[in-house]
Order: structure tokens, then sequence, then C-alpha cells
């Protein structure tokens, strides 16, 4: 390219910028620079051109010029702007801070136009005061009467806005029912607005709270008819569920969710007031059939509404949706589990929310299942210590075909954790049910009726044949044999794995409920390792009573001091749950109590004197196995005198084995319906009518 097209590129350059502007002096000095590339300019400190003899004198003068305009523009823009010293003094934060301020003094000016500005300066002063927690009732109840003094009459002006509404909160709080009474008189006929909006729903919950019970049914009135627009209001929905799960009663809540069925249903519902239960949607559909049909339009409407605006965490919700899935038909159900499978881990913190998890799963296709399955990735820990979710991985594990994917993904993600995790997971009141229904599946010993009563088997009509269709196509004991066979190494390798983990389980009755049935299902060759365990664990800690090893537990401690690690496991034997497992364990398997009269069998005069060790050792007295009984009866039968004088339950049945007495077997109580079906004595005189009045108190036992 020629020095002349590089000059008029760099001119069109310049163009570009619309303040740039190029005089026929620059365009002269480019043209000569661009002929002339050896000769240089040099500038001073000052950023003056030193002028070299053999340049061109135009060029020279023209260059001078400019630069000596460049440097002064630049000196000037940096005087502005800096100190004696050369440095920057930050004018552009100066500014930001001067127009920060000039804003604040014209909302200050704007405020001191409003009628009310010095009354609410002063509110917002006590308020200030009113609110700090240290103060005592004396201290604050001056203050509160000074606050109501000065919002009565203001209430509606000032509860809109976010200072005023946390002021009548603060006063509905500390207030008394009197000075409530005041700002309920006042906000009357309020309450829906107040509700829909961000700051004063919060004084709504506040008066439902602190208010008396007149004071909030009168509240809660004023929502009646209203609870099906306002459940779908972002914040209104937040004091809806308020109301229903914590502050409404048994007819008011029947009321509330009567909304969603429809007029005549609603009609019908509060019309049962006088009754001691309000009628129930199955009562008001079997008196009148035609409106099931409306009911359940009603109700598809409204879940509709709720999931689009992701509002499905309010248990109000989920009693709707509930009784939708309970009285719709197959399609509907259908459709709107489709809607549902990915938001059922959001849901179970309620008992409505568990069982809509065991419907879907229990009546959705695969592709729900598994996308239930799914959602729960990350999660299937906390579900199964929810009193209200674990329920519905026992429905997964009992209805999904592919067991591949509920192994890997529920019980693998369960046992994926330390063994100490583990432990905990299994000795869980709720999460140990989960292990327990692949072990025992649906054992009424570990199952109440009600679970039981949840998780019973799906069916669809077949609308060909109007034949009842099972949900699911694979075999339910291939289904269970397939889990199991995945559960069992896991927990085998899970309670061999330490005797610290087999001492938290064996001492906690939830951990032993999983442990036995886990031996039950175990191989004789599995079982070795873990009765191994059990036997060293019966002899650790021992000692020749319980007192010496409280006191021997407690030195250690004090040895050891507060910041090392304390020794806080339990000996299995001085432990009500572990000496009663055992002897569980030795009657069910010999095995164990060949082990244990292997290691321990020097031990067993010290257990005869303790309260649980000592039916460990009947139960080896007991054992059916001969060379288990023998050696048992062979150490204890020289100390048969000097456990006589023992006053222990365990002790004295020893006693009578080894006496060769015969020991009777518990009698269970007998339980109140059975003491009520004895037939009374017909010669008895009949007591008066008064008597039955007179009934003794029951004495004390201390």
């Amino acid at each position: 390219m020629s020095n002349q097209g590089k000059g008029q590129k760099r001119k069109r350059v310049v163009g570009k910028n619309p303040k740039a502007s190029v005089t026929p002096v620059q365009d002269e000095i480019a043209r000569e620079h661009n002929a002339n590339k050896k000769k240089r300019m040099t500038f001073d400190e000052d950023g003056a051109p030193v002028i070299d003899e053999s340049t061109n004198g135009a060029f020279a003068a023209a260059a001078t010029t400019t630069a000596t305009n460049n440097t002064h523009k630049r000196r000037a823009s940096k005087g502005a702007g800096a100190d004696e010293d050369g440095g920057s003094e930050g004018g552009a934060s100066n500014n930001k801070k001067n127009m920060g301020m000039k804003q604040k003094k014209r909302k200050l000016e704007r405020k001191k136009h409003d009628k009310s500005f010095d009354v609410m300066a002063e509110i917002k002063k006590l308020w200030e005061e009113a609110r700090l927690k240290d103060l005592s009732k004396e201290e604050r109840q001056p203050l509160i009467d000074k606050l109501v003094k000065l919002c009565t009459g203001r209430i509606k002006e000032i509860i809109f806005k976010h200072d005023g509404a946390r002021v009548v909160q603060c006063i509905a709080r500390h207030g008394d029912t009197d000075q409530r009474q005041i700002i309920i008189n006042e906000l009357s006929g309020q309450m829906v607005e107040l509700a829909k909006t961000t700051y004063s729903r919060f004084l709504v919950k506040k008066l439902l709270r602190h208010g008396t019970k007149d004071q909030r049914t009168k509240i809660i009135k004023e929502f009646f008819g209203k609870v099906k627009q306002l459940i779908r209001h972002k914040e209104a929905a937040v004091v809806m569920e308020y109301i229903y799960s914590e502050i409404a009663s048994r007819l008011q809540r029947a009321i509330m969710i009567s909304e969603f069925y429809g007029p005549a249903i609603a009609l019908a519902i509060a019309a049962s007031q006088s009754q001691k239960k309000p009628m129930t949607l199955a009562q008001a559909l079997a008196a009148d059939p035609d409106q099931k049909p409306i009911a359940l339009n009603n109700m598809k409407e409204t879940i509709e509404a709720i999931i689009e605006k992701g509002l499905l965490q309010h248990s109000l919700a989920h009693k709707l949706i509930l009784d939708y899935l309970t009285y719709t038909d197959d399609e509907g159900k259908k459709e709107l589990i489709a809607l549902l499978h990915d938001a059922i881990a959001h849901i179970l913190h309620t008992k409505e929310g568990g069982q809509i998890g065991v419907i879907v799963s229990a009546y959705g296709a695969p592709k729900d299942r598994k996308a239930v399955v799914k959602s729960f990735k990350g999660l299937v820990t906390k579900v199964a210590q929810e009193e209200c979710g674990y329920i519905v991985l026992l429905s997964l594990l009992d209805v999904t075909d592919d067991t591949v994917l509920t192994t890997k993904s529920l019980l693998g993600e369960l046992l994926k954790g330390s063994a100490d995790e583990q432990a905990e997971l299994v000795n869980n009141r709720w999460a140990k049910q989960v292990f327990l229904h692949a072990l025992a599946p649906r054992a009424t010993k570990y199952f109440t009726p009600d679970v039981l009563r949840v998780i019973v088997p799906a069916h669809f009509t077949d609308p060909a044949t109007g034949e009842q269709v099972p949900t699911s196509k694979k075999a339910p004991e291939v289904r269970r044999k397939q889990v199991l066979d995945f559960l069992l190494p896991q927990l085998l390798k899970l309670f061999a794995s330490s005797t610290q983990v087999l001492n938290k389980v064996v001492t906690s009755i939830n951990g032993t409920h999983v442990l036995y049935e886990t031996l039950m299902h175990a191989s004789p060759e599995q079982r070795l390792p873990i009765f191994r365990l059990l036997a060293r664990l019966a002899g650790e800690n021992t000692s020749g009573n319980e007192e010496e090893e409280e006191a021997e537990t407690k030195g250690t401690e004090e040895e050891e001091g507060e910041g090392s690690e304390k020794n806080t496991s339990t000996n299995i034997l001085s432990d009500f749950t572990g000496s009663r497992f055992l002897s569980r364990v030795i009657k069910a398997d010999p095995a164990l109590g060949k082990e244990i009269a292997a290691a321990q069998s020097a031990h067993f005069p010290k257990w005869a004197t303790q309260k649980g060790a000592s039916f460990v050792v009947v139960s080896l007295l007991e054992s059916p196995d001969e060379e288990v009984k023998a050696q048992a009866t062979k150490v204890m039968q020289p100390h048969v005198q000097a456990l006589k004088d023992v006053d222990v339950a365990g002790t004295k049945v020893i006693v009578k084995l080894l006496s060769g007495e015969a020991v009777a077997p518990p009698q269970p109580k007998a339980s109140p319906k059975a003491k009520a079906a004895k037939p009374a004595n017909t010669n008895a005189k009949p007591a008066p009518a008064k008597a039955k009045a007179a009934v003794q108190p029951k004495k004390k036992i201390n």
C-alpha cells in the first residue's frame, strides 16, 4: 500500500469521530511525515517538541503549535482534580456523594409536605426504642401506649408502608388485647387487601398469632368466600396457609377447603356448623352425586393455576390435590400425575403431600416413576428421614419394575456415605422403615395399619374389558428379591465394618430391628463375622456391676480432658436394648451362643448379677444347642449359693434353672379389651347409679 493510501485510511478513521476535525495544516503535516519517515521529533520532560534543524520549517512550526496546545489541555485537566503534590482527590466520587446528598434533601423536602410528617417522625422514634429485645415489659409498655395514642386514626394511612407496617406489628405483638382490638377495628374490612401486600401481610399473621379467639374468628371470617382467589396470589397464599395449618379450627378449615368444590357443596358444608364434625366431601357427594363433575372441574382449574404459579409448597394445596386424585377417574389421575411428577420432592413435608407422592408413584406410568426417582437425586437421605416422606420411597420400591433404577438411585444413595452416616440412617425412626420394607415387606410388627393401608397395590380399570389391571408388570416376588439381593450385602458389610458401628446399632431399638432382619436373611457364613464382633463387644468394659462401669467411664473422661475425644460407646450388656437383642438372637441362632461361650465364659458369673446381662446368661442356659447349654451350666453351677442372695430378676431365673426348678414362661399382660370381655358376675347385686361417679383414683407408685 502506498504512503498516500495510508494517509487516506488514517483520515477516514479520524473522521469517524464527529468531534474530531482534520485541518489543512494537519493534513499537510501527515503527508510530510509519511514522506520523511527518517525525520523524527523528540519531546522534553514537559511534552514540548524539540525541533530538529533538518526538519521542514512548516512541519516543525505546525507540530510545535499542536503539541503545545495539547500539553496545556492535559495540564489543565490534571490540575482540576489534583492537589498540590499532584495526587488525585477522587473528584468523581465527591460528585457522586454530592448528588446523593442532594437527592436525600429533595426526598426529605417532599416528605415535609405530608401533613403527618412530624407525627410519623415521632412514631418511628418511639418504635426504635420499643422494638429493642432487651427491654422489660414494664419499660416497653409506656412506649407502646404512646405509639397506640399516636397511631389511632392513622393506621389505614401508614399500614401499607414498610416502616408503618412494622410499627403496627410491634403494637400487635407487644400490646394488650384492647390495643390489638383498636387495630382490628380500624382495619375492619381491609384484611384481604392487607394479605395481598408484601409488608402488611405480616401484620395479619401477628394479629392471628397474638389475638384472642374472638379476634381470630373475626379476622378469618373476612377471608371466607375469597380463599379460592387468594390461594393463587403469591403473598396472600402465605396468609391462607398460616390460617389453614396453624390457626383455623376443624370447621373453619372445612369451610376454607369447601370453596374449591363449588358453591353447592360449600353451602352444604357451611350448613353443618351445628354438628360436632363438619360434613366431608365424601358425605356431600353421597348426598348429591350430580355435584361430583362440578367439584372436580373446580378443583382441576385451581390446581392447574397453583402449579403454574409455583405455589405447591402449601398444605392447603396438598389437601386440594389429594381430594382430586381420590375422586377423579383414571384419566384424570394420569393427566395430573404428568404435571406433578417433577415436584414430589418439594411437597413431602405434610401428610397429604406424602399420600400424593404414593399415588403418583403407584398410578404413574414408568416414565412418571422414573421422573420422580430422578427428582430425588441428592435428596434421598433427607426424604428417608421425613415423617411423611419415607412412605414414598416404600411405594417406589414396591411398584417400580426397573429395580436397577430404584436400587442404584434410592438405596445406593442412602448407603453411599461413611459407615457412621449409614449407621445413623439405620437408627433413624423413619429411614429404618425403608430397609425393613425390603427385608420384611408389610410386616405388621414394623408397619402400622395406616401405612399398610396407603401402600396397597394399585390397579387401573381396563376400558375394553372392565377388569382391574395392576399398574406394575413384574411379579412382586421377583421385584422384592432383586431389591433384597442389592441391599443385603451392603448391610452385612456395614454391620461387620467395626465394633464401633455395631455397638451404635445394637444399642438402638430402631437399629436392632434392621440388624435382626438382616441376620435372619443371611447365611450362616455371612452371620459369623457379625457374631464374632458381638461376642467381642459383650466382653468390652465388663466389670462387677453397673456402678463400677459408670465410675470407670467418668474417671476416663476426666483424664482425657475437654479437648480430646470421649468414648461415648455403651456396653451392650449394661444396655437394656443391647442385652435384650443378644438374648433374642441366641435363641434364634445357637451360633452366636457358641461364639459368646467360647470367648466370654469367664465373665458369666459377673454377668449373672447384672440386670440386663443376667438374661443373656439365661438365654445361654436355655440354648437349643446342648454344647452351649452344658458349658454355661458348668461355669455357673459353682456360683449357685452366692447368686441366691442377689436381688435381680434375671439372677433368680438363673438360680431356678441351675437348681432344676421349672421356670414358668412370662405371661403377657391382659389388654383393656380382654378385661372388658370378661363375663360379669350375674349373682352380684347391681350397683347404684351414683356409684359410677365414685371411682377411686389409682395410687401412684413412687
